[in-house]
């Protein structure tokens, strides 16, 4: 099972891996490339963890809208109801993917007790049937964050 599969241009790893983090620490079972298995079939191992996924966030970046395999990911996402986004740095995006929301990270700096960070993995907890817990749980970290 798989409840996150995250979708990125390789250039920001550094980045997603936090956000995948926060994810995580919301009891969520994440998926992105660094779980890609040396030896294995990539196309068919990201084919399956995509449809696996309850829900799919696309991290927008200028490369990442430029990438084929980002913007197929987004389509499976969004046709299936699933897309999440964020913008990692500002981003021109085309059509169909203008039409879903997209958290604005272009001024994170990588701390956990972010408010966008925090709506960013609202976003694909609300995708996540039988899960309505998770907003609350989302809120529950924010707070816990901005007190340590």
């Amino acid at each position: 099972m798989v409840d996150v599969f995250v979708s990125y241009k390789q250039e920001e790893r550094e980045a997603v891996q936090i956000i995948a983090s926060t994810l995580a620490d919301l009891k969520l079972v994440i998926w992105f490339d660094t779980k890609l298995r040396a030896g294995g079939s990539f196309d068919e191992e990201i084919a399956a963890a995509l449809r696996a996924a309850n829900a799919v966030l696309v991290c927008w970046t200028p490369a990442a809208i430029q990438s084929e395999w980002v913007r197929a990911e987004a389509t499976d996402g969004l046709n299936k109801n699933r897309l999440a986004a964020c913008f990692l740095h500002p981003t021109e995006l085309i059509p169909p993917f203008t039409l879903t929301h997209a958290e604005n990270l272009s001024a994170w700096a990588g701390q956990t007790d972010d408010p966008a960070l925090n709506k960013t993995g609202r976003a694909p907890s609300a995708r996540i049937s039988g899960r309505k817990h998770l907003a609350s749980l989302a809120s529950y970290y924010s707070r816990r964050t901005r007190e340590i």
